[in-house]
């Protein structure tokens, strides 16, 4: 990374009298180098890449559309995951829509008077693909919460693969586990107790994808094997929530999942 700023401050360097670049500039370019990065594979080592099930096809045109917990709406502070997947999916012409929204669950999502229910935006937005962030909110509940987060979430599933939202065929839908909780001690609580409720509800979630036959993205295997292998690397700033960094590392895993068959060339 280092390598690349200083790189590209060096040309930026030359191309202007030799005159250094600024500390305002230099930020601009590590974000240039960043982006760059998007390019590149995404990583395949241990604990680097998300467990889901094959089947994720995006065609083209597609019009995916973001929906659930703080998770989902945090994904449009970075961007990363929508830069990555319209790299993969080049030429395709899929567009995004971002409708996540701070502690949705799949049986609970409120919103101010007016705001409509959210079928309506889904149609408005003609979704093709949906992508659905639940389970953080809902394992808060523990043990006594997993009977009804299946029933909702069965419930769920199957409502929005039987409804036509851009008017000619039945949305596609891939749902997608929490992170797993980090351990960042100091005063932060012990992580241990809420990864177990997490892993359960990651289960169910597996368990009704594979039932519906709809893919499923497991965030929570990867992102627990990361921060045991990665020491000193933090994800989040909380132990659940993504801070930028983490944010590009959990994109470049969602992108191996929901890019599984986005490497062919456009028809």
């Amino acid at each position: 990374m280092q390598d690349a700023v200083r790189y590209l401050a060096g040309r930026f360097e030359a191309g202007c009298g030799g005159v250094a670049p600024s500390r305002s500039t230099r930020c601009k370019l590590l974000t240039l180098a960043l982006g760059l990065m998007l390019l590149l594979p995404v990583a395949g080592a241990s604990g680097e890449s998300a467990e889901g099930t094959p089947g994720v096809v995006f065609e083209k045109g597609d019009r995916v559309v973001f929906v659930g917990n703080t998770f989902a709406e945090r994904l449009q502070l970075f961007n990363y995951l929508e830069t990555m997947l319209t790299a993969r999916l080049a030429g395709k012409g899929v567009t995004f829509r971002n409708m996540g929204w701070s502690a949705d669950a799949v049986d609970v999502r409120p919103r101010p008077l007016n705001f409509g229910p959210m079928t309506a935006h889904l149609e408005y937005w003609k979704a093709d693909v949906i992508v659905a962030c639940f389970g953080m909110p809902e394992s808060l509940r523990g043990e006594a919460g997993l009977a009804r987060f299946e029933e909702r979430l069965d419930a769920y599933v199957q409502d929005r693969t039987s409804t036509a939202f851009n008017g000619e065929s039945p949305a596609r839908l891939v749902l997608v586990s929490p992170i797993a909780h980090e351990d960042l001690g100091g005063r932060l609580p012990d992580p241990a107790d809420h990864n177990a409720k997490l892993k359960r509800y990651t289960a169910v979630m597996r368990e009704v994808a594979k039932e519906r036959g709809v893919p499923f993205v497991d965030l929570y295997s990867p992102t627990k094997r990361w921060y045991e292998e990665h020491p000193g690397k933090s994800l989040t700033f909380n132990g659940i929530h993504l801070t930028r960094y983490g944010d590009w590392v959990v994109a470049r895993m969602m992108t191996e999942a929901l890019g599984s068959e986005a490497g062919e060339p456009a028809g």
